[in-house]
């Protein structure tokens, strides 16, 4: 969905930009939500609440705009690369808050506002979000065998590479002071589903997850 969206916008707007930029970009807010998958999939010692809130602040517009940043400092045109990949992040997150998933949004203010924004406009198997689906598959396949030469260069220069560095290390150090804040904030239900001895009668949200009928009684998988 973001490769067809975010890529017909972009090409538009930049139409001899190498477009590897402008995929990175639609990809850049998933990325920590990937890191996570792989985190648990290899089954780290990792605290799985506070996982869920250190993604949330990666994922968060600010935290993929450091990353953005980092990136774009790597090559010939900075300026440029940054309004591509912060554009198509904004694009992305605008994008991901248009879909009904329940308990769950985006986070465009932070760090001034953990309160996830959510507009609940498509459902994500409704026929508009399948055809978009096959609609990106279909144009990226198309850009990855068609011929095309790079335009932008990148600039690996000792004061670029040390520039690059220290927003990648913000990157990753800065969700640490506000765990807390995001916490508090109940995002993804997190606070409600932490203090177990307080949950009873206390709603949650939960999107796609399992339910598992038995002759004792349900059960909800969570993320936990």
């Amino acid at each position: 969905v973001h490769f067809a969206v975010q890529g017909a916008a972009s090409h538009g707007l930049w139409r001899r930009l190498d477009p590897r930029w402008i995929y990175l970009g639609c990809l850049l807010p998933d990325l920590p939500w990937i890191l996570r998958r792989a985190v648990v999939g290899f089954g780290l010692l990792v605290d799985p609440f506070d996982l869920r809130l250190y993604t949330m602040a990666q994922a968060s517009l600010a935290g993929t705009l450091l990353l953005c940043a980092a990136l774009a400092l790597l090559t010939a045109a900075p300026r440029l690369v940054f309004s591509v990949l912060g554009l198509n992040a904004l694009f992305h997150l605008l994008l991901d808050a248009t879909e009904v998933k329940w308990g769950n949004g985006v986070h465009l203010l932070a760090p001034l506002s953990w309160r996830m924004t959510r507009f609940d406009l498509v459902v994500g198997e409704s026929p508009v979000v399948l055809a978009l689906t096959i609609s990106g598959a279909l144009l990226v396949a198309w850009e990855i065998a068609r011929p095309h030469r790079a335009t932008l260069g990148l600039d690996l220069r000792p004061a670029r590479l040390a520039a690059a560095g220290a927003l990648l290390t913000a990157y990753f150090l800065a969700p640490l002071p506000v765990l807390g804040a995001i916490q508090a904030s109940d995002s993804y239900s997190v606070k409600t589903l932490r203090e177990v001895d307080a949950r009873p009668g206390r709603a949650v949200g939960l999107d796609r997850t399992a339910f598992v009928a038995t002759p004792s009684g349900g059960f909800v998988q969570l993320w936990t």
